[in-house]
Protein backbone atom coordinates (compact mmCIF):
# COMPACT_ATOMS: atom_id res chain seq x y z
CA UNK A 1 0.00 0.00 0.00
CA UNK A 2 2.83 2.43 0.84
CA UNK A 3 4.50 1.64 -2.50
CA UNK A 4 1.24 2.15 -4.41
CA UNK A 5 0.55 5.42 -2.59
CA UNK A 6 3.96 6.68 -3.67
CA UNK A 7 3.67 5.47 -7.27
CA UNK A 8 -0.04 6.00 -7.99
CA UNK A 9 -2.73 7.40 -5.69
CA UNK A 10 -5.37 6.13 -8.11
CA UNK A 11 -4.29 2.48 -7.87
CA UNK A 12 -3.66 2.84 -4.14
CA UNK A 13 -7.27 3.88 -3.54
CA UNK A 14 -8.59 0.93 -5.54
CA UNK A 15 -6.44 -1.63 -3.67
CA UNK A 16 -6.96 0.06 -0.30
CA UNK A 17 -10.73 -0.45 -0.60
CA UNK A 18 -10.07 -4.23 -0.39
CA UNK A 19 -8.29 -3.66 2.92
CA UNK A 20 -11.25 -1.63 4.22
CA UNK A 21 -13.60 -4.47 3.23
CA UNK A 22 -11.49 -6.87 5.29
CA UNK A 23 -11.69 -4.57 8.32
CA UNK A 24 -15.48 -4.40 7.98
CA UNK A 25 -15.74 -8.17 7.50
CA UNK A 26 -13.71 -8.77 10.68
CA UNK A 27 -15.81 -6.09 12.48
CA UNK A 28 -12.72 -3.96 13.10
CA UNK A 29 -14.99 -0.95 12.83
CA UNK A 30 -12.63 1.66 14.32
CA UNK A 31 -9.82 0.75 11.90
CA UNK A 32 -12.21 0.70 8.95
CA UNK A 33 -13.77 4.07 9.75
CA UNK A 34 -10.42 5.75 10.33
CA UNK A 35 -9.16 4.43 6.99
CA UNK A 36 -12.37 5.42 5.19
CA UNK A 37 -12.32 9.01 6.43
CA UNK A 38 -8.68 9.44 5.38
CA UNK A 39 -9.32 7.78 2.02
CA UNK A 40 -12.34 9.95 1.22
CA UNK A 41 -10.16 13.05 1.66
CA UNK A 42 -7.65 11.53 -0.78
CA UNK A 43 -10.44 10.76 -3.24
CA UNK A 44 -11.67 14.34 -3.02
CA UNK A 45 -8.17 15.63 -3.87
CA UNK A 46 -7.52 13.00 -6.57
CA UNK A 47 -6.59 14.32 -10.04
CA UNK A 48 -5.99 12.68 -13.41
CA UNK A 49 -2.25 13.21 -12.85
CA UNK A 50 -2.27 10.84 -9.84
CA UNK A 51 -1.72 7.69 -11.87
CA UNK A 52 -4.98 7.47 -13.86
CA UNK A 53 -4.01 5.17 -16.76
CA UNK A 54 -6.62 6.14 -19.38
CA UNK A 55 -7.08 9.13 -21.63
CA UNK A 56 -10.75 9.79 -20.82
CA UNK A 57 -13.33 9.05 -18.13
CA UNK A 58 -11.41 10.20 -15.06
CA UNK A 59 -14.31 12.24 -13.65
CA UNK A 60 -16.70 9.27 -13.75
CA UNK A 61 -14.05 6.90 -12.36
CA UNK A 62 -13.36 9.26 -9.47
CA UNK A 63 -17.09 9.41 -8.69
CA UNK A 64 -17.21 5.59 -8.80
CA UNK A 65 -14.33 5.23 -6.33
CA UNK A 66 -16.00 7.76 -4.04
CA UNK A 67 -19.30 5.86 -4.11
CA UNK A 68 -17.46 2.61 -3.20
CA UNK A 69 -15.94 4.23 -0.12
CA UNK A 70 -19.21 5.95 0.79
CA UNK A 71 -21.10 2.64 0.57
CA UNK A 72 -18.63 1.06 3.01
CA UNK A 73 -18.95 4.04 5.34
CA UNK A 74 -22.74 3.84 5.13
CA UNK A 75 -22.70 0.18 6.18
CA UNK A 76 -20.59 1.11 9.22
CA UNK A 77 -23.03 3.87 10.16
CA UNK A 78 -25.94 1.40 10.01
CA UNK A 79 -23.96 -1.18 12.04
CA UNK A 80 -23.23 1.44 14.73
CA UNK A 81 -26.81 2.80 14.63
CA UNK A 82 -25.83 6.22 13.25
CA UNK A 83 -28.79 6.30 10.94
CA UNK A 84 -28.77 10.02 10.15
CA UNK A 85 -25.21 9.76 8.84
CA UNK A 86 -26.07 6.55 6.94
CA UNK A 87 -29.00 8.31 5.24
CA UNK A 88 -26.77 11.22 4.22
CA UNK A 89 -24.13 8.88 2.75
CA UNK A 90 -26.64 6.87 0.68
CA UNK A 91 -28.25 10.06 -0.61
CA UNK A 92 -24.79 11.17 -1.79
CA UNK A 93 -24.32 7.83 -3.58
CA UNK A 94 -27.65 8.27 -5.38
CA UNK A 95 -26.70 11.82 -6.37
CA UNK A 96 -23.26 10.87 -7.72
CA UNK A 97 -24.40 7.74 -9.59
CA UNK A 98 -27.38 9.62 -11.06
CA UNK A 99 -24.98 12.11 -12.65
CA UNK A 100 -22.98 9.30 -14.27
CA UNK A 101 -26.06 7.38 -15.42
CA UNK A 102 -27.80 10.42 -16.91
CA UNK A 103 -25.18 10.77 -19.66
CA UNK A 104 -23.86 8.38 -22.29
CA UNK A 105 -25.22 5.97 -24.87
CA UNK A 106 -27.98 4.47 -22.71
CA UNK A 107 -29.83 7.66 -21.70
CA UNK A 108 -32.93 6.35 -23.49
CA UNK A 109 -33.27 3.82 -20.65
CA UNK A 110 -34.58 4.75 -17.24
CA UNK A 111 -31.71 4.84 -14.74
CA UNK A 112 -33.27 2.05 -12.69
CA UNK A 113 -33.40 -0.24 -15.75
CA UNK A 114 -29.74 0.07 -16.66
CA UNK A 115 -27.49 -2.90 -15.92
CA UNK A 116 -24.04 -1.64 -15.03
CA UNK A 117 -21.99 -1.04 -11.89
CA UNK A 118 -23.25 2.50 -11.36
CA UNK A 119 -26.88 1.36 -11.72
CA UNK A 120 -26.24 -1.39 -9.16
CA UNK A 121 -24.90 1.18 -6.68
CA UNK A 122 -27.82 3.49 -7.41
CA UNK A 123 -30.34 0.73 -6.69
CA UNK A 124 -28.43 -0.59 -3.69
CA UNK A 125 -28.37 2.88 -2.09
CA UNK A 126 -32.17 3.11 -2.44
CA UNK A 127 -32.59 -0.30 -0.80
CA UNK A 128 -30.22 0.69 2.03
CA UNK A 129 -32.36 3.76 2.67
CA UNK A 130 -35.49 1.59 2.73
CA UNK A 131 -33.80 -0.72 5.27
CA UNK A 132 -32.87 2.25 7.47
CA UNK A 133 -36.36 3.76 7.33
CA UNK A 134 -37.78 0.34 8.23
CA UNK A 135 -35.52 0.25 11.29
CA UNK A 136 -36.67 3.67 12.49
CA UNK A 137 -40.28 3.13 11.29
CA UNK A 138 -40.41 6.36 9.27
CA UNK A 139 -43.74 5.75 7.55
CA UNK A 140 -43.52 8.60 5.03
CA UNK A 141 -40.09 7.56 3.75
CA UNK A 142 -40.94 3.85 3.93
CA UNK A 143 -43.81 4.48 1.53
CA UNK A 144 -41.66 6.75 -0.65
CA UNK A 145 -38.86 4.20 -1.12
CA UNK A 146 -41.24 1.26 -1.47
CA UNK A 147 -42.77 3.05 -4.47
CA UNK A 148 -39.40 4.10 -5.89
CA UNK A 149 -37.74 0.68 -5.60
CA UNK A 150 -40.81 -1.07 -7.00
CA UNK A 151 -39.91 0.60 -10.32
CA UNK A 152 -36.91 -1.72 -10.67
CA UNK A 153 -37.79 -4.60 -8.33
CA UNK A 154 -40.99 -6.17 -9.60
CA UNK A 155 -42.12 -9.35 -11.40
CA UNK A 156 -41.46 -7.71 -14.81
CA UNK A 157 -37.98 -6.40 -14.00
CA UNK A 158 -35.67 -7.58 -11.23
CA UNK A 159 -31.96 -7.84 -10.42
CA UNK A 160 -29.64 -9.39 -7.83
CA UNK A 161 -30.06 -6.80 -5.08
CA UNK A 162 -33.86 -7.14 -5.17
CA UNK A 163 -33.70 -10.16 -2.85
CA UNK A 164 -33.12 -7.79 0.07
CA UNK A 165 -35.89 -5.48 -1.10
CA UNK A 166 -38.53 -8.22 -1.05
CA UNK A 167 -37.47 -9.16 2.47
CA UNK A 168 -37.68 -5.52 3.56
CA UNK A 169 -41.02 -5.11 1.81
CA UNK A 170 -42.28 -7.91 4.05
CA UNK A 171 -40.84 -6.12 7.11
CA UNK A 172 -42.70 -2.93 6.17
CA UNK A 173 -45.94 -4.79 5.41
CA UNK A 174 -45.71 -6.52 8.81
CA UNK A 175 -45.15 -3.21 10.59
CA UNK A 176 -48.27 -1.65 9.11
CA UNK A 177 -50.17 -4.98 9.37
CA UNK A 178 -51.19 -4.93 5.71
CA UNK A 179 -52.02 -8.53 4.78
CA UNK A 180 -52.41 -7.77 1.08
CA UNK A 181 -48.96 -6.21 0.93
CA UNK A 182 -47.51 -9.11 2.95
CA UNK A 183 -48.93 -11.63 0.48
CA UNK A 184 -47.66 -9.53 -2.43
CA UNK A 185 -44.14 -9.41 -0.95
CA UNK A 186 -44.24 -13.15 -0.26
CA UNK A 187 -45.31 -13.89 -3.85
CA UNK A 188 -42.51 -11.74 -5.28
CA UNK A 189 -39.97 -13.32 -2.95
CA UNK A 190 -41.13 -16.82 -3.89
CA UNK A 191 -40.88 -16.02 -7.62
CA UNK A 192 -37.43 -14.54 -7.13
CA UNK A 193 -36.13 -17.54 -5.17
CA UNK A 194 -37.61 -20.01 -7.64
CA UNK A 195 -35.62 -18.32 -10.40
CA UNK A 196 -32.29 -18.98 -8.65
CA UNK A 197 -30.06 -20.94 -11.01
CA UNK A 198 -27.99 -22.87 -8.51
CA UNK A 199 -27.27 -26.49 -7.68
CA UNK A 200 -26.39 -25.60 -4.09
CA UNK A 201 -28.54 -27.62 -1.70
CA UNK A 202 -27.56 -25.19 1.08
CA UNK A 203 -28.88 -22.12 -0.81
CA UNK A 204 -32.13 -23.91 -1.65
CA UNK A 205 -32.55 -24.98 1.97
CA UNK A 206 -32.00 -21.42 3.24
CA UNK A 207 -34.38 -19.81 0.73
CA UNK A 208 -37.07 -22.38 1.52
CA UNK A 209 -36.58 -21.65 5.22
CA UNK A 210 -36.88 -17.90 4.57
CA UNK A 211 -40.16 -18.43 2.72
CA UNK A 212 -41.45 -20.70 5.48
CA UNK A 213 -40.68 -18.05 8.09
CA UNK A 214 -42.63 -15.41 6.16
CA UNK A 215 -45.54 -17.78 5.54
CA UNK A 216 -45.83 -18.34 9.29
CA UNK A 217 -45.81 -14.55 9.81
CA UNK A 218 -48.65 -14.09 7.32
CA UNK A 219 -50.76 -16.86 8.83
CA UNK A 220 -50.15 -15.51 12.33
CA UNK A 221 -51.64 -12.18 11.24
CA UNK A 222 -54.58 -13.97 9.64
CA UNK A 223 -55.07 -15.80 12.94
CA UNK A 224 -55.33 -12.44 14.70
CA UNK A 225 -58.16 -11.41 12.36
CA UNK A 226 -60.13 -14.51 13.34
CA UNK A 227 -59.50 -13.88 17.04
CA UNK A 228 -60.79 -10.31 16.73
CA UNK A 229 -63.98 -11.41 14.93
CA UNK A 230 -66.42 -13.24 17.31
CA UNK A 231 -68.38 -14.61 14.32
CA UNK A 232 -65.35 -16.27 12.75
CA UNK A 233 -63.48 -17.27 15.89
CA UNK A 234 -63.29 -21.08 16.31
CA UNK A 235 -64.96 -21.59 12.93
CA UNK A 236 -63.82 -24.51 10.76
CA UNK A 237 -61.81 -22.08 8.64
CA UNK A 238 -60.14 -20.77 11.80
CA UNK A 239 -59.36 -24.32 13.00
CA UNK A 240 -57.82 -25.19 9.62
CA UNK A 241 -55.67 -22.08 9.76
CA UNK A 242 -54.48 -22.92 13.29
CA UNK A 243 -53.60 -26.43 12.16
CA UNK A 244 -51.57 -25.05 9.25
CA UNK A 245 -49.78 -22.55 11.51
CA UNK A 246 -48.87 -25.28 14.03
CA UNK A 247 -47.56 -27.59 11.28
CA UNK A 248 -45.46 -24.82 9.73
CA UNK A 249 -44.12 -23.73 13.12
CA UNK A 250 -42.99 -27.28 13.87
CA UNK A 251 -41.32 -27.50 10.47
CA UNK A 252 -39.65 -24.13 10.99
CA UNK A 253 -38.41 -25.16 14.45
CA UNK A 254 -36.87 -28.34 13.02
CA UNK A 255 -35.16 -26.36 10.29
CA UNK A 256 -33.78 -23.79 12.75
CA UNK A 257 -32.45 -26.57 14.99
CA UNK A 258 -30.83 -28.21 11.98
CA UNK A 259 -29.23 -24.93 10.89
CA UNK A 260 -27.89 -24.32 14.42
CA UNK A 261 -26.42 -27.84 14.48
CA UNK A 262 -24.74 -27.33 11.09
CA UNK A 263 -23.33 -23.97 12.16
CA UNK A 264 -21.98 -25.49 15.37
Amino acid sequence: NEYLLKESKYHYLIVNKLLVDQYVYRLEIEKAEKNLNASLIQVENLTAKDGYPFKDGFKDQKAEIESDYLAALGSIFVHTKRYKEAISVNEKIIESTSKILSVGWNTNLKIAQQNNLEAFKYKQAHIQLFIIYNIVSDRRNQEKYLKKISEFCNPQFTSSECMFFYQQKMVYATQIENLNLMNEAYGEMETYYNNFFTESIYVKYMTDTELLKHQVTIWAHEEQKFINDPKKKDSQEHKNLRKNVCNKLQKLEKRNNRIEKQLA
